[in-house]
């Protein structure tokens, strides 16, 4: 197991290393209609702009290509009784879902982070799952910056799934650079929350600009939204088996996109993805930097 004491220094020296440089941008995007992933999409199907610009794109379904999963998973005090064992057991509903071919990394945080097992096979995670201790404050966004960091640079598709049941009490990297961080990775940051972790969105988030919202109730919309993730509610605990579980299921749906930008221009480029002809829903990561 890592103790994680610099990650300032570390968020600072790979920021610039989740710029694509190379030529290809990758995609993982997730076709719903009616709530329910869309099947059998080819590349015809799909149209994909780059700066408005529309590209030649390459595709294929995730279904039953290896991936990798990062599980950052909240063990501050409030984690405790039903709720720590509820979160054992989602963790583990997540990690059966996986096959010998995948690779998965677990990453814990109260106001420390602890990283390990790393890139180890599924079942290596169990042991440490049973013995998760709650303990002390919430360092939520170091977590997820953290798992940014440790999810670059990689081949595979890319799943994070974090999980928190309460407010940011003890970071010190601000939410701006772990949403800087998330707006150039090809990580897809699924987030699963319980108690007073859910975020504002929608007319919540109308009503609380009255107030100035904190960026910390903004953040895990922003973040699941920059990566093309979703945000998923597990409830007071009992719906996290099923929210950690849906996480996968659908990562598993998604489709691999991959092009050759037809400029060069250096800069940020939004990526837009749509399915003409059919009223889907996309979630798709949001652009790149070059």
């Amino acid at each position: 197991m890592i103790r994680l004491l610099a990650l300032g220094l570390a968020v600072a020296a790979l920021a610039g290393q989740f710029r694509t440089e190379a030529n290809a941008v990758r995609i993982e995007a997730l076709v719903l209609d009616g709530g329910r992933p869309v099947a059998g999409l080819t590349a015809a199907d799909v149209v994909v702009t780059d700066n408005g610009r529309p590209q030649t794109i390459r595709m294929r379904a995730l279904e039953r290509e290896p991936i990798d999963v990062a599980l950052a998973l909240d063990v501050s005090d409030s984690v405790r009784g039903a709720r720590l064992n509820q979160l054992r057991a989602a963790a583990q509903a997540l990690v059966a879902q996986l096959t010998p071919a995948d690779r998965a990394t677990l990453l814990t945080f109260d106001h420390t982070l602890s990283l390990g097992p790393r890139d180890a096979a599924p079942e290596a995670l169990a042991p440490r799952l049973r013995t998760l201790t709650p303990q002390g404050l919430t360092s939520l966004v170091d977590a997820v910056t953290a798992a940014l960091v440790w999810s670059a640079g990689r081949e595979r598709p890319m799943l994070v799934a974090v999980f928190s049941d309460g407010e940011d009490t003890a970071s010190w990297t601000r939410p701006a650079h772990a949403l800087a961080l998330a707006g150039h990775s090809e990580a897809v940051v699924e987030v699963i929350v319980a108690g007073e972790a859910m975020p504002v969105t929608g007319a919540l988030q109308a009503q609380a600009r009255l107030r100035s919202p904190k960026a910390y109730e903004r953040f895990l919309g922003d973040l699941a939204a920059a990566t093309g993730g979703r945000v998923r509610n597990g409830g007071a605990g009992a719906l996290l088996a099923d929210a950690f579980k849906a996480s996968v299921e659908q990562f598993r749906a998604r489709y691999e996109i991959t092009y050759a930008p037809s400029t060069d221009v250096r800069g940020w480029h939004a990526i837009e993805v749509r399915v003409p002809g059919r009223s889907a829903t996309i979630h798709a990561r949001r652009g790149y930097q070059r």
